[in-house]
């Protein structure tokens, strides 16, 4: 997920840890759902992140690429088919409960 984002001059990976946690997987799924506004994909994040929200929009602004787009979306889908990954709903309730990866 990481190098697509990259080429798109997508730096969420500057200021979150895991972009496969809660609010790595919340932003990328907004992303593909077609949402492209840094200050609506930053109030997705984990209030436990400890960057800022304008500094999480800033990380966002980048150039959404149609193909770069699909590549993010089979990778998403692809880590999500991953042995012990769950749902986002599941992701959701182990973050709440403390048992986030």
């Amino acid at each position: 997920m990481q190098k697509a984002l990259t080429q798109m001059n997508i730096q969420l990976a500057n200021v979150i840890s895991d972009l496969s946690g809660v609010t790595g997987q919340m932003t990328v799924r907004a992303i593909i759902a077609g949402e492209r506004d840094p200050w609506k994909l930053a109030q997705l994040s984990h209030p436990r992140i400890q960057a800022s929200r304008i500094e999480i929009a800033n990380s966002l602004e980048g150039t959404w690429r149609p193909e770069l787009i699909f590549v993010l979306q089979q990778e998403l889908e692809m880590l999500n088919r991953s042995p012990g990954r769950g749902s986002p709903a599941s992701l959701r309730r182990r973050s709440r409960r403390g048992l986030h990866r």
